[in-house]
This record gives structure tokens, sequence and C-alpha cells, in this order.
């Protein structure tokens, strides 16, 4: 399995899981029973970025570029919880011979509802509620721009791309690799001025162990990483990995074999800002 998208629907008590591996919507109550499973058929096997739930019990879904034509299963769409199509809110007639980024979290919502959409196409922020769809910010990069981060210059022939944007607490989190891969993070405060207030890395995360994958969350002061078996068997052997990093996936490992942990569910781990 991949997770992409994890929510809850408090009303019906249903938690919606999408694995972008499979394309399949898995459902299970709170009490974990499971529901059921759809299959995601789109058409001419177009790849679905992210998918969150709707107060209707129906599903936003979003697919930022693609590598063929696709019709309306491109930009942000409506289906059902069988999978089925419903309508298309905005798409795009790009075709790109690759796809760069794809997987990564475009959706989170607020408590009161509304569902922000991070645009990767065109670098927006939407606001979506009860079928009504607003531009909310954009942000300006450029590739010429030079960004300082811990000494390096990340110049014109390397890419700065977000993975993505999530609103907690009053704060607009964003999350970007540049062209080594490494990752870091930028902190806007949601006020009246929507104003830059910080930046840090992962190895500022002391207490968290971060993997590929953040996962889009309606908990408005938490966010919440995917660690896959890969990455755990991967740092467990990489002699690079920070003695206190190791300890810490020790834990997490027990008296696992290493064919156990291949074969283990995603580890879900909560994060939670701190002042």
């Amino acid at each position: 399995m991949s997770i992409t998208s994890c929510n809850y629907d408090s009303d019906r008590q249903i938690f919606s899981i999408y694995d972008d591996n499979s394309c399949k919507l898995l459902l299970y109550y709170r009490n974990g029973e499971f529901i059921k499973e759809s299959s995601i058929v789109t058409e001419n096997g177009a790849a679905i970025d992210d998918v969150i739930n709707l107060h209707t019990g129906n599903y936003l879904c979003y697919n930022s570029i693609t590598t063929r034509e696709v019709g309306n299963y491109s930009g942000l769409w409506e289906m059902d919880s069988d999978g089925n199509f419903v309508k298309n809110l905005f798409k795009y007639n790009t075709v790109v011979p690759f796809i760069y980024n794809p997987g990564h979290s475009n959706f989170s919502i607020l408590t009161d509802g509304t569902i922000i959409l991070r645009d990767a196409m065109y670098h927006d922020i939407y606001l979506y509620k009860d079928g009504d769809i607003k531009k909310y910010l954009s942000y300006n990069i450029k590739d010429d721009i030079l960004y300082k981060y811990q000494g390096l210059v990340l110049a014109e022939e390397g890419y700065v791309f977000c993975m993505t944007s999530q609103i907690k607490s009053n704060y607009i989190i964003n999350w970007w690799k540049d062209k080594t891969f490494s990752t870091f993070f930028s902190l806007y405060k949601e006020d009246d001025n929507i104003k830059f207030t910080d930046s840090f890395d992962d190895s500022d995360v002391n207490d968290a162990i971060w993997a590929q994958k953040m996962i889009d969350s309606n908990m408005n002061d938490a966010l919440i990483v995917e660690i896959s078996s890969m990455v755990i068997l991967e740092l467990l052997n990489n002699e690079n990995t920070p003695q206190y990093l190791k300890n810490r996936i020790a834990n997490l490992k027990g008296d696992k074999s290493e064919e156990e942990i291949e074969n283990m569910n995603p580890i879900l781990e909560l994060l939670y800002l701190k002042k």
C-alpha cells in the first residue's frame, strides 16, 4: 500500500483511505470494521494525485499533469464512494512527456469543512466549500531566483518545488524539496496579511522520523507523515543514519525480522507544531 490520504467523516464515523498504489478507496468504520473498497477507474488510465472526502459522502479528486489525454480526469473533479465520476470542477489541457512530482498531498481540510487545494500546476491555493471554489493565494516562484539554504545556493540549473501546503493552527506550512532532494519547510502566519515567519529543515524536527510522504488529515493541530517499511530498513542499514534516529527506529522495529518489516503496513506518525 501507498497511502496518500486518510480522512475521518465524523457524521458517518467513517475513515477514508486512498491507496495510490492500487488506485483504491478503502472505507472503515471508526471501530476498525471494514466497509468496502472501491477501484477508481479513470479515462485512459489517468493517475490521481490526491483524494479527500466531502460531507455529502462524495469525494474530490485532483490530478495536476498527465502524460496523455484524460478528459475529465484532470484538474479537480468529484466522484462517489464507489469510484464513479460525478462532475469536473476545472480541468487542464496540458499533456507532458513525464510526471515530475506524483503522489504528494494536494488537499487538506479545516475544522469548518473548508477544503484547501494546492494547485501544483500553477502554484495556486484554492478554497472549496459546499460546491463553491475560489482562489485564495498564489506563490510567485521563479527559477532564476537564488535561494540560500544552509549555505547551499540553489541556482538556475536546479529546481525547487513545493510538495504540499497545509493550513494548521493559523499557519500555512509548506514542504519543499531542493535540487539535491533535501527537504525543508517554510512557515507563514495566516492573518489579515499572510506573511513569512520561519523556515527549517528536517534535521530540526528531532522528534520525528521523516519519510517521503506527508498525509493530509483534518486534524487542525497536527501533521501526519507515513513511514514505509522500505524507509525503516533503509535507515537501519545506512551507516550515515544518526544513532538517535537508529534508536527510535529500533523501538518501532521491535523483534521483527527484515521479512516481517517488509510486510508491515505503513506507520503513521503525528507531529504537533510547538512554539
